[in-house]
């Protein structure tokens, strides 16, 4: 059963789910919300929550370095550069087979 729910304006750009549609199109929350994993990934953006559980996983399971994380936040602009170069690297692959569903 679908459930309705109802935001006030302020609330619809806020959180960690956002309302995202033809009248309230996306907005770039900009890397001022996002934060470094650590001293030694300081390239890699999370946002705080992800950042904090995920350091919380690291400690739990003690994996040192074991686990490398290879990605985080990245601006459109930078997902569209990989995306490009990803195409020109392997030129007879789909499209669909390097980036699905990109826009």
């Amino acid at each position: 059963m679908m459930k309705t729910v109802t935001l006030r304006k302020e609330q619809i750009y806020q959180g960690d789910l956002l309302l995202v549609n033809a009248r309230h199109p996306y907005r770039d929350n900009s890397r001022k919300f996002y934060v470094s994993l650590n001293s030694r990934y300081e390239e890699t953006l999370l946002s705080r929550e992800a950042a904090n559980a995920l350091q919380l996983i690291f400690q739990k399971i003690s994996s040192g370095n074991a686990i490398v994380p290879v990605s985080g936040y990245r601006t459109l602009e930078e997902q569209v550069n990989i995306y490009n170069t990803s195409l020109k690297a392997t030129p007879h692959r789909k499209r669909s087979e390097i980036v699905p569903n990109v826009i």
